[in-house]
């Protein structure tokens, strides 16, 4: 049928831009993103910026293309799974909306999976167990060198180091408490192999910690 066509399209899309949905139920889709496909937008466009001295011309971000996120991804999915289910319904369904709440982030270079709500109930409810720690965080990571001893916790607060937010480093005066739990899985040569788990979430939180102690 057609409304099985289009929701098969809506996902050969996601996959196409690199997002593969593993669960999605009434309130949640989690996700398994690429590395170098970012979960939020940076607040430019991904097409050529307008020529504002131009004459004539008008500096609107409707004139450019969209920068591709998991989030603008993940609305356009929402959209034609709503536009399907409108298409086959007898009858006239109550409106919902095409957007999607985003509760925890990649990293741009991270692949992996992530959370996102498809309304403010679950979104509140997520961002509620993350506060209390309820949501486990685990990640693996090569990194330059040998990790030692085995297996440890750094417990090390950290703070902006400069004008962005990615740039981070231990700071025991300034910095938000920061919590890894990390163990070795394989040695190599010049890099080790590691688990990490986080209780807290701050910005680039793994890399630092882990510079941190060498």
């Amino acid at each position: 049928s057609l409304y099985n066509e289009v929701r098969h399209a809506a996902r050969v899309s996601l996959q196409e831009h690199g997002v593969e949905v593993l669960y999605e139920d009434d309130a949640i889709i989690v996700v398994n993103k690429k590395s170098g496909l970012p979960v939020v937008g940076t607040g430019k466009s991904a097409g050529r910026a307008v020529n504002i001295d131009k004459k004539g011309s008008k500096a609107s971000l409707n004139s450019q293309r969209k920068e591709v996120t998991v989030y603008s991804i993940l609305c356009d999915y929402i959209r034609t799974k709503n536009h399907a289910d409108r298409m086959s319904a007898s009858e006239r369904l109550p409106w919902r909306p095409n957007n999607v709440f985003v509760v925890h982030r990649l990293d741009r270079d991270t692949s992996g999976l992530t959370v996102i709500a498809k309304h403010l109930i679950s979104s509140s409810i997520l961002s509620s167990m993350g506060a209390r720690h309820e949501i486990k965080r685990e990640y693996l990571a090569i990194v330059r060198g040998s990790v030692t001893p085995p297996s440890g916790t750094i417990d090390a607060p950290l703070a902006r180091t400069g004008s962005s937010m990615i740039e981070r480093k231990v700071d025991f005066e300034h910095g938000e408490r920061a919590v890894t739990h990390y163990k070795v899985l394989e040695r190599f040569k010049n890099a080790t192999y590691v688990e990490c788990r986080l209780e807290t979430g701050r910005t680039h939180q793994i890399r630092a910690h882990l510079a941190s102690v060498g």
